[in-house]
């Protein structure tokens, strides 16, 4: 959005560059509805961060669409891509819509200005999902939100709305009743859902308590670690500033996309709490200067993420603590010795830059700084966090994930370790 200029300087000068659009402007208001459908949402969000597109089940291939048009399980968008279908994520199995988790001061702002739009998120999985309950009646409502359930005709007297723990917002379409069960209602279709609280796994003991829970219960991200893009003065394109068409455009050629995990991260929350978080491949970027074909400009970025492709089992143990992938160092075989020694073998080919495997945010047992992502407050694992992470999962090389050491391991790790008997091989650095 163009800054404004107050003492119209810029008048005159750009007066002629400008088209007279009023003549097609609509000359009625658009509806003003709460039938708000992921329809809604799609056509921005189904692109970068595809969290539309994942929410239903979708990822993004190479595929042209005459290899795969017969074909039910692949789908078109507007813009040429080809969506692949997989699962989709839990709520969307259950009915609910973008706008039964995200409230009206996300989606139209709250009067402040944000670096990054997710900076802006209210809600997180812990306001429906939790032991505790934070709840208002309705005569605490905001105006705003007395006014959207007035509107709804979804009214409680007998019963408080849940509240979120970061804002204290209410979410409008959640109740508590006397018992303290809390429920959620689709607002689309009025249907009532029981909100659980998380599962004993994901809040006893201490091994997890640094986990959003994202983390674990992330099932695939898109990971694209191919992209190329370069200007061919020949293509036709379209100019956004000037609303025409023009012959000149940058041209896009993604490569190398596949569906995994996430990247597992350190994200600073600003208590200064740090929390272990998903991130995907954001940038990684090589660019050839125009009047020095010769010196190039090398970017790795990595980007913290929520993908909305949320399952309810949430992933396994040896998913992060025995795979490259998710310590960051890319796709690949993870392996531990009987003389406990861990080796990595990448499954890309390293890059000329920098001497790291193509879809890799760190190398093996090497770490880099908070420079090496698209936030100030996210880093990969640190060297001793990685050491701790294929520590348990050296354990997990001999014991099953749900053996009664690996469940002690939960409550107090430190305990197991002392008790380990000859037979077990701890790693050495």
């Amino acid at each position: 959005m163009p800054h404004p200029d107050p003492i119209g300087k810029n008048k005159i000068k750009n007066s002629k560059k400008r088209k007279d659009f009023s003549s097609e402007f609509p000359k009625l208001h658009p509806q003003l509805t709460l039938e708000i459908t992921n329809n809604h949402c799609f056509g921005c969000h189904s692109r970068s961060g595809r969290i539309s597109t994942n929410y239903e089940g979708w990822f993004e291939t190479l595929l042209n669409w005459d290899e795969v048009k017969q074909n039910k399980d692949y789908r078109l968008l507007m813009d040429g891509r080809v969506f692949q279908k997989t699962d989709d994520d839990v709520h969307h199995k259950a009915g609910l819509e973008c706008i039964d988790c995200h409230v009206s001061m996300e989606i139209m702002g709250d009067g402040n200005l944000y670096q990054h739009m997710d900076e802006q998120l209210k809600v997180q999985c812990v306001d429906c999902h939790s032991k505790e309950v934070r709840s208002i009646g309705y005569n605490q409502l905001d105006f705003e939100s007395k006014k959207i359930v007035d509107l709804r005709k979804s009214r409680k007297d007998n019963e408080e709305y849940l509240i979120t723990k970061k804002s204290k917002i209410p979410l409008i379409n959640t109740y508590v009743t006397k018992s303290l069960e809390k429920y959620l209602l689709i607002k689309s279709s009025n249907k009532k859902l029981k909100l659980n609280p998380p599962k004993l796994i994901c809040i006893e003991g201490k091994s997890h308590q640094r986990l959003s829970c994202s983390s674990c219960h992330t099932e695939w991200v898109t990971h694209c670690v191919g992209c190329h893009t370069e200007y061919d003065p020949n293509l036709e394109g379209y100019d956004l500033l000037d609303n025409k068409d023009i012959v000149g455009s940058w041209n896009e050629t993604p490569s190398d996309f596949f569906v995994d995990y996430p990247v597992l991260g350190i994200r600073k929350e600003k208590s200064g709490k740090e929390i272990i978080d998903t991130f995907i491949p954001g940038m990684i970027l090589t660019i050839d200067k125009f009047k020095n074909p010769q010196k190039k400009i090398f970017k790795r970025l990595f980007a913290p993420t929520f993908s909305h492709t949320i399952n309810k089992s949430g992933r396994s143990c040896k998913s992060c603590h025995n795979n490259p992938l998710a310590l960051g160092y890319g796709k690949g075989k993870l392996a531990y010795s009987k003389i406990g020694k861990w080796g990595f073998e990448p499954g890309f080919s390293n890059h000329i830059a920098d001497n790291l495997p193509k879809d890799a945010w760190i190398g093996f047992l090497k770490t880099r700084d908070e420079t090496s992502t698209t936030r100030t407050y996210t880093r990969p694992f640190t060297v001793e966090e990685q050491k701790r992470i294929l520590l348990v999962g050296a354990c997990l090389t001999c014991h099953d994930e749900n053996s009664s050491v690996m469940k002690r391991s939960l409550i107090e790790f430190k305990d197991v370790l002392s008790e380990v008997s000859d037979n077990c091989v701890l790693p050495s650095y």
